[in-house]
Parts: C-alpha cells; structure tokens; sequence
C-alpha cells in the first residue's frame, strides 16, 4: 500500500515541483569568468560545475534512500534501481553525445543531466 501511494505522490511530485527545486548554476557562474569560450573552458566550467552536482545528488539520494528504507524496504531498493537506471541513461547518451556531436559534450553533457538531476533530487528530499 505505501508504495502505491510514494508511486502516486512522487509522479505528481515530480510532474508540478522539479522546476522549484533552487540549484546554483555552477558552469554559467564559471563561464562567466572568462573573455571567451573553447573547449578548454567548456572542459574547465563542466568539471568545475560538475563537481558540485554531484555532492548535491549524493548528499540528497543518500538523505531520501535512509528515509525510504525507514518507511519501507523495498521502495528504498525501488528507489536506488532507479538510480542505477538514470546513471546508465547518463553515462550511455553522453557518450554518444560526446562520438556525434564533439568531445566538449564528455564533460558537459553529464553536468547539465547532473544538475538537471540534483534539482529532481533535492525537491523529492524536502519532502523528508
């Protein structure tokens, strides 16, 4: 029953709040601070703002993942499948982005999917 009900309110949840969830925008604050672009500020902002993405999804799945093992073991391993299962989208569309569009996308592709990802987390994790 309560993963029915986590199921319905995490759609909806995610459907009407992910665009409230407030994230820095890492690589724009670090683009910012150059006169012009190329691949090695590309490479340097993406790495930079990266780096932050990814302290933010890990500290807010780990905050929801004990919240959920709490109420219900197995919406916690529902919860981490779908982790696993978002790292592989990640990981497989980046590197084609990175063979058919150009090598600056290996490391700008995952920091815009990770920041896309640390909002969609940190507004489900306000809710624990």
């Amino acid at each position: 029953m309560y993963s029915k009900i986590f199921a319905v309110s995490l759609i909806g949840f995610l459907a009407t709040s992910t665009a409230n969830a407030q994230i820095n925008d890492y690589y724009a604050e670090c683009t910012s601070k150059y006169k012009s672009m190329n691949n090695s500020v590309v490479y340097t902002c993406s790495e930079y703002a990266d780096k932050h993405y990814k302290k933010i999804i890990n500290s807010n799945y780990n905050k929801i993942y004990s919240a959920l093992k709490r109420q219900s073991p197995e919406d916690a391993s529902n919860f981490e499948k779908a982790q696993k299962g978002w790292l592989d989208y990640r990981n497989n569309y980046c590197s084609l982005a990175g063979r058919y569009i150009g090598s600056p996308m290996y490391s700008y592709c995952p920091q815009q999917i990770n920041q896309n990802r640390a909002r969609e987390l940190q507004q489900m994790a306000e809710s624990f």
